[in-house]
């Protein structure tokens, strides 16, 4: 059908105007697609921080993998954080029970199990905003977890003799709620928060694939963060994962499913890849019915930025690194919340009720439930509010 469209709409004499990349805006939300790509220096994309939040309203069929509101982030040209292991079918056992899976994504899973294959295990990219020093993408993977119900892919399993059951990392663990807010701060900064709920207590699993690097552990003083670092020949890369009650870590270099290249799949040269360990960090909780992981990562050139925590009130935690201040509610009972703010920047994002002040001026969100970017520009705030909306694919279908 596109081929058809192509030949009937094909303009040899067609001038499509073009913008320079430094024109564009640093971010763009690819709705029906799934995907918002957040860029430091889009111009200079080989010199500089970018990030991508992936969540498919196709779900996990055909190409697709199940790897709703996962991330990518990419640092000089290069792959920090993304996608694991390797492709030498498209269902034999290392694709089935772990390339394909959630497991070899920056995602979450429950009770070690991840989400569903098909259709049926969709996400999608409810907000997103460009802001000068603030760029924010929203995910909701609500709808990604369960038993898989695709006969296409039931199918594909009996034919390696596989049952996508637990002990295979497949199953119904209960997600009623999987929402990742993603923010991307000026001086190479990432912040994740992720809202979760289940119909009972799970043991939540954040998960972090370094696939051309190595990750190491790094000391903790409180059972409520962990720490880890890649070591990469790029720049300084730290990660610190906070909650409201005590987490393990386990990283590792070894795959769910080994990966063995028996098809001999060869590189852009011809010769036969050899399918090398990568390694993985796994951040679980203890088990809750909802919860709150709050994730800061810095990269950059030069030494790492220590993590101040601040007194917080409540369980509303404060934490403060370089010119950013971040608070976030990370008890799973109480409403949602997290602010990040930027003097120097003049920039301040908001979702939540939480007091917002901004210069010496307070201010309210205009619709509840939104999130919001105020910045200063010239002496004027500038204000940019956002709530859900559906991708246009599913605008036209429901009409």
């Amino acid at each position: 059908m596109f081929l058809l469209f192509r030949l009937l709409n094909y303009d040899p004499n067609k001038k499509l105007p073009a913008l320079s990349p430094a024109e564009l805006p640093k971010t763009r939300k690819f709705a029906d697609v799934g995907v918002v790509a957040m860029h430091e220096d889009l111009a200079h994309a080989d010199k500089s921080l970018s990030s991508y939040l992936f969540s498919s309203p196709f779900g996990s069929s055909g190409h697709g993998h199940a790897s709703q509101n996962a991330f990518t982030v990419n640092y000089k040209g290069k792959t920090i954080f993304g996608g694991s292991g390797y492709y030498s079918n498209f269902s034999d056992k290392h694709n089935l029970l772990y390339y394909r899976t959630s497991r070899a994504y920056c995602t979450i899973l429950a009770d070690s199990l991840g989400q569903k294959l098909g259709e049926e295990g969709y996400g999608w990219i409810p907000r997103a905003i460009s802001g000068n020093h603030i760029q924010y993408a929203l995910g909701d993977a609500s709808n990604a977890y369960g038993d898989i119900k695709s006969e296409f892919w039931l199918d594909r399993f009996r034919q390696i003799d596989v049952i996508p059951n637990k002990q295979n990392g497949y199953g119904d663990s209960g997600v009623k709620l999987y929402r990742r807010h993603m923010l991307q701060l000026d001086g190479g900064y990432i912040v994740l928060y992720d809202e979760l709920e289940a119909v009972k207590p799970v043991k939540w699993t954040t998960q972090f694939h370094a696939p051309y690097y190595k990750i190491t552990a790094r000391p903790t003083n409180n059972a409520n963060q962990q720490n880890f670092e890649v070591e990469t020949d790029l720049s300084k890369v730290n990660a610190s994962v906070f909650a409201q009650s005590p987490l393990t870590m386990v990283v590792h270099d070894h795959f769910a499913e080994p990966a063995v290249n028996w098809a001999k799949v060869t590189n852009d040269e011809g010769q036969i890849k050899d399918f090398k360990a990568q390694w993985h960090a796994g951040i679980t909780s203890t088990p809750a019915q909802n919860f709150r992981f709050l994730t800061i990562i810095q990269i950059k050139d030069g030494k790492a930025e220590v993590i101040q925590r601040l007194s917080g009130t409540g369980s509303v935690a404060r934490f403060k690194i370089g010119q950013w201040e971040i608070q976030a509610q990370l008890d799973g009972d109480q409403p949602a919340a997290l602010q990040v703010t930027g003097d120097q920047a003049g920039s301040l994002f908001n979702y939540g009720m939480l007091p917002i002040n901004l210069a010496g001026r307070s201010y309210k969100p205009e619709i509840r439930g939104s999130s919001m970017l105020l910045e200063m520009q010239q002496g004027v705030v500038t204000r940019k509010e956002v709530i859900d909306e559906l991708p246009d694919v599913a605008k036209f279908d429901h009409r």
